[in-house]
């Protein structure tokens, strides 16, 4: 590929980046869970479990442990875009660094 082309396509990922919106580290769990009725059928059942809930899963920081955070269902959409988003923008970072190293060359 010659140094002209890779002019270009680093100039698209970079404009690219503008336009990807908001982010958000992370994955999106699904998690059926029993309630805190001691009667409840969900106790002795494990098929019946209460759910799906959602959860936003991120891997903490220093104590490497995961961390959930509960999720309304109605914000599951919008906050997957955000995943996915992250994800290209991760991807096309590493895509320019690799066209900045060899136009260096």
């Amino acid at each position: 590929m010659d140094v002209s082309k890779k002019l270009l396509i680093y100039s698209e990922l970079k404009v690219s980046k503008v336009k990807l919106g908001d982010m958000t580290v992370g994955s999106i769990q699904k998690k059926y869970l029993p309630c805190g009725k001691s009667n409840c059928i969900c106790h002795k059942d494990k098929r019946k479990l209460h759910g799906p809930y959602y959860f936003l899963a991120l891997q903490d920081k220093y104590s490497k442990k995961m961390k959930f955070f509960y999720i309304s269902q109605k914000k599951v959409q919008k906050l997957q875009q955000r995943i996915k988003n992250y994800k290209k923008f991760k991807k096309d970072i590493y895509k320019m660094v690799k066209l900045e190293m060899e136009l260096k060359k």
